[in-house]
């Protein structure tokens, strides 16, 4: 199994609120949640590999949810149909508030080998599973 970045810019798109709180309910009731995203050009993601979202543009930035690919990217036109990118189908296991990341600056000192703030687009493999776990723990109610 390997774990990779799957990045989100509020400033390039927005998720409905309405689709982020359905995520949110779903995965604090313990379920996972089928979705999909992209991986940029990266081709090598494996069924069962971790994915980490991360926020990214403005405060406040950092990882916002965590899953598992169900399957292997497929080409398919961007979100906003300026070209194409590959997707791959996920299952969310937690999704927190927008506002309540995994800070970058955490990740920054903890995982200095990233560039968590000039990740230019989805599929940078990483392993931030302990900084999330302890995040996760920290007192947060996870819905």
């Amino acid at each position: 199994m390997r774990t990779f970045l799957l990045t989100y810019n509020p400033r390039r798109w927005q998720v409905p609120a309405d689709e982020w709180d359905a995520l949110r309910s779903g995965t604090g009731r313990g379920e996972t949640v089928p979705g999909d995203w992209s991986t940029g050009q990266r081709r090598d993601v494996d069924p069962g590999d971790r994915l980490f979202l991360l926020r990214q543009g403005s405060e406040p930035r950092g990882i916002v949810a965590a899953g598992w690919a169900t399957s292997v990217p497929e080409r398919a036109v961007l979100f906003d149909g300026t070209g194409s990118t590959h997707y791959v189908d996920l299952e969310w296991e937690v999704v927190l508030d927008l506002d309540d990341p995994l800070p970058t600056e955490v990740l920054l000192r903890e995982v200095p080998r990233v560039p968590w703030n000039g990740l230019r687009g989805s599929g940078v493999e990483v392993a931030p599973e302990e900084l999330w776990l302890r995040h996760l723990n920290d007192g947060r109610t996870v819905r």
